[in-house]
């Protein structure tokens, strides 16, 4: 009997949860009190925790229910006994009544003696698993009524009691905790599992949290499995609800408590994510009324309802590997069957996408297949974050699977792995196909074939192709019914992105920004996170490609790559960093270029964007070793990238970049008619910039017609290109010579290239146009030719990756020093090294380990071109990359 009125007993591991024993402390002040989740939710616990507080309320009495009380007179009796052990005379009170009535004669005197004590009356009424009575739960129902607020009632309970909350709701009587808010934080999460004496990453304790659901009896099972194993880590990813202590606990609390039709109908609904009356009943061959699932889920049975979705229902994660695994043992027959079910009632319900998981499992590829043709599951597939899902799911689809369907699903997945040949095979099965079958390809089949036709010409070098197959996705998809275009954002998405790829790639980047800037929005109206990111970062790349550097770098700081910090951007694209780096490049800031492209690999990009990125990537690379006087291995790197191989073949304005690229090593290795050969095999032999570059001994004599007036001819043209046309009229022009027109033509090339600080033309020109940037008049107006970009402002925040020099000395624009800028950590270091600092004091003075003090020395060493330091501090008082020696 002490163990059935006692307080209820604290764990000595219990964790205090301030934010609940708030609203328990304010809830048993008013008349009813609801802790109801699912077993192990911690109700006996929270409640214990609150200890005497509930004591400074009122006289608090505890009953724990056992079978005996759920009879009416049992249960009566068992309060009255209660009470009168707290010290409320109930001498004259006697439990009386039947299993349909309550005696109200008992319930008035009860009231009357409740009212009569010195003190309010807490009564905590331990359920456990036992539901209550109507006829209780309507006594005291009454009982409260009629104590005038002298009674406050606490349920811990695992279902709802038969009271009518809805009225305690509408009157604010009633303070109610459920499984949400039993639930442990992250944070929680976190203290838990140190009181366990685990040391988890915090992808680790957001694993849990997830797997569990903040479910506190899960989570200490896991901190159980957890400990002592060697990889906490893995541990904690592979946690899982259908083996152990959780599957023992879920199977003797929950399951077992159960009545033989609610157990059967959890084991004959667990294979799908989500429930819904229609889909119960197909799968249990009983009509299942909307309430049903409502009351399950109040009756905390592991059912919660989807948010955002009334109506629909889903098991608790670990409840549903649990009885996936019991259905499996019980029924192993039954599974592929309750799988096709599913899948069948889905399809024809207009949840095709939906329906391609139990499919699958069914292994029945007919339906599975159909489904993703007619629910356009190609643009899921290919873009978005449930497409690794559904690659899997149909992943496993035979070759001797036939039909139309089938061949377009195959084809699906090889653009999705960017096997252009497979698909492309793939595809010419299913151009053959409408012959041999009576059935007429459906639209959506015809739509899902333009579609993959566009990504895969896309990435092919036949531009031309690839966008007539975009143009001609693009007019289907347009023709296609309003709410198809509406329900199927991700193919907009995709074809918007293979548009901008191609248009890219052909040199019109005008078109190209305009079709990424319209996918960035879809995908953003569409909350695809990851798809903006990436077509946002093919847009800066744009941008820095067209020559506004500044623009680019803006956009690349949002969607660069994340810092040491974790801070930044949800998702890294590797575009962003790639045009953050084409923008410090032609910034001529190498260290940061250096640093920028080192952060591109990891970075994410989508897989359709990798070849075009790889040999963007490969030219900023070509161009830094170029600049830091190692061209041979950027024309390795280039050959590399132009091999005759489908997969890493680029064509149009990217091969002709890289052409002009590999000649510029050639002429900086001396090697000029190699460079003319060179640029003779492709179109890049027009190219001004080619003409800039190639030795004057190669140049035609007279002066082409397009770039006597660049300004007009070039108008249209990139920033760079712009540039290089005024540059190469300042080169004719001091030639001749006639220097008055040469300083004119370069005053016209810093002021085209003054507002986005383009150096990269100037720093690489030829002899001539730099011995005019060294005494020429225009020169000295534009200092930032010497500098690089300066410390941003208060309301200018730092760019993400962007690792800026310091400004170089000096009042007059000379002519740039050759050699590649210092880092911002260099320059640092190498004013040390002039103050005659030792390594272990430059390493002190800067708070970093010594090792990373020799990487610096190292660094400027071999950019300075010297071997030792005091020549480096010589090196760079000549070049002016210290203060004079004087102020040193």
């Amino acid at each position: 009997m002490s163990a059935k009125f006692g307080a209820l007993p604290t764990p000595p591991d219990a964790l205090v949860r301030r934010r609940l024993l708030d609203v328990l402390r304010d809830g048993v002040r008013r008349p009813l009190t609801l802790v109801s989740a699912p077993a192990g939710y911690g109700k006996t616990v929270l409640v214990s925790t609150l200890g005497s507080s509930l004591d400074r309320v009122g006289t608090a009495l505890y009953l724990t229910m056992d079978d005996g009380d759920t009879a009416p007179a049992e249960f009566w009796g068992s309060v009255l006994e209660g009470l009168r052990r707290r010290g409320v005379d109930v001498t004259d009170v006697h439990p009386s009544g039947t299993s349909e009535v309550v005696d109200g004669r008992m319930l008035t005197r009860l009231a009357g003696r409740i009212e009569e004590h010195e003190r309010p009356v807490v009564l905590v009424l331990d359920c456990g698993e036992l539901p209550l009575p109507p006829v209780v739960g309507d006594g005291l129902n009454r009982l409260l009524a009629a104590c005038a607020g002298r009674l406050r009632l606490v349920f811990l309970t695992r279902t709802d009691p038969p009271l009518p909350l809805h009225r305690y709701r509408l009157r604010d009587e009633v303070t109610e905790i459920r499984a949400d808010d039993l639930s442990f934080t992250l944070s929680e999460v976190a203290v838990l599992m140190r009181r366990a004496g685990l040391d988890l990453e915090p992808v680790d304790i957001a694993a849990l949290h997830a797997r569990t659901g903040g479910w506190p009896a899960g989570l200490k099972f896991a901190a159980m499995a957890l400990a002592g194993r060697a990889d906490p880590h893995r541990a904690a990813q592979e946690f899982r609800g259908d083996t152990g202590n959780v599957a023992a606990f879920l199977m003797s609390e929950v399951l077992a408590k159960q009545p033989p039709e609610t157990r059967e109908l959890l084991l004959r609904t667990c294979l799908v994510d989500e429930l819904d009356p229609g889909l119960v009943t197909a799968l249990t061959g009983r009509h299942c009324d909307p309430r049903t699932l409502q009351f399950m889920a109040h009756g905390n049975s592991f059912i919660e309802q989807v948010p955002g979705r009334p109506g629909h229902y889903r098991y608790q994660s670990l409840f549903r590997e649990f009885l996936r695994s019991q259905v499996e043992y019980e029924w192993p027959g039954l599974v592929p069957e309750l799988h096709r079910t599913a899948a069948e009632w889905l399809a024809r319900d207009g949840r095709p996408l939906v329906a391609i998981r139990p499919a699958a499992s069914a292994q029945a590829w007919p339906i599975a297949t159909r489904c993703f043709v007619e629910g356009l599951g190609v643009g899921r597939l290919l873009i978005g974050p449930r497409r690794a899902v559904l690659h899997d799911l149909l992943g496993g689809l035979p070759d001797d699977v036939e039909g139309a369907d089938a061949a377009v699903t195959r084809a699906a997945l090889a653009v999705a792995d960017v096997d252009l040949d497979l698909a492309e095979a793939a595809l010419v099965e299913v151009r053959s196909l409408p012959s041999r079958e009576e059935s007429p390809r459906s639209p959506a089949l015809a739509l899902t074939v333009l579609v993959l036709e566009a990504v895969a010409g896309s990435m092919d070098p036949d531009l031309d192709a690839g966008l007539d197959a975009v143009l001609r996705a693009e007019n289907a998809l347009s023709l296609a019914p309003a709410d198809d275009r509406v329900a199927r954002p991700e193919l907009e998405i995709v074809l918007a992105g293979c548009r901008g790829r191609v248009l890219l790639q052909r040199g019109d980047l005008g078109a190209a920004l305009a079709a990424l800037t319209r996918g960035v929005r879809l995908a953003e109206t569409a909350r695809l996170e990851e798809a903006a990111a990436q077509l946002q970062g093919m847009a800066a790349l744009v941008e820095a490609m067209t020559g506004r550097l500044r623009k680019a770098a803006e956009i690349a700081a949002e969607w660069g790559a994340q810092d040491d910090t974790g801070s930044g951007p949800s998702y890294s694209s590797r575009a962003a960093v790639l045009a953050l780096a084409w923008a410090r490049m032609d910034q001529y800031d190498l260290g940061a270029v250096q640093d920028l492209l080192a952060l591109s690999e990891p970075a994410a990009c989508s897989p359709y964007d990798a070849r075009l990125l790889g040999a963007l990537g490969t030219l900023l690379r070509a161009r830094l070793l170029r600049a830091q006087g190692r061209p041979e291995l950027a024309r390795a790197g280039i050959r590399a990238v132009s091999a005759p191989d489908r997969s890493t073949a680029v064509s149009g304005r990217v091969a002709r970049s890289l052409v002009l690229e590999e000649a510029a090593c050639l002429v900086q290795e001396h090697r000029p008619q190699e460079a003319v050969e060179t640029l003779r095999t492709t179109d890049a032999d027009g190219a001004v910039e080619a003409e800039l570059l190639l030795e004057p001994a190669t140049l035609p004599g007279p002066v082409p017609e397009q770039t006597r007036r660049p300004a007009g001819a070039l108008a249209g043209e990139p920033l760079a290109t712009q540039v290089a046309g005024w540059l190469v009229l300042t080169r004719r022009a001091a030639r001749r010579p006639d220097r008055a027109r040469a300083e004119a033509f370069l005053a016209r090339a810093l002021e085209t290239a003054a507002p986005e600080r383009l150096r990269r033309p100037f720093l690489e020109a030829p002899e001539e146009v730099r011995e005019l940037l060294g005494h020429g008049a225009a020169a000295t107006r534009h200092g930032w030719l010497r500098t690089t970009e300066p410390a941003p402002t208060a309301d200018e925040p730092a760019l993400v990756g962007a690792q800026r020099s310091p400004v170089t000395g000096g009042s007059r624009a000379g002519p740039a020093p050759a050699v590649p800028p210092l880092t911002a950590k260099e320059q640092e270091v190498l004013g040390y090294l002039a103050q005659l600092l030792t390594t272990d004091e430059i390493a002190a003075t800067m708070f970093v380990s010594v090792n990373t003090v020799r990487s610096h020395v190292r660094s400027i060493l071999r950019k300075l071109g010297v071997t030792r330091r005091n020549q480096a501090v010589r090196r760079a008082w000549e070049l002016q990359l210290l203060p004079p020696r004087d102020a040193a």
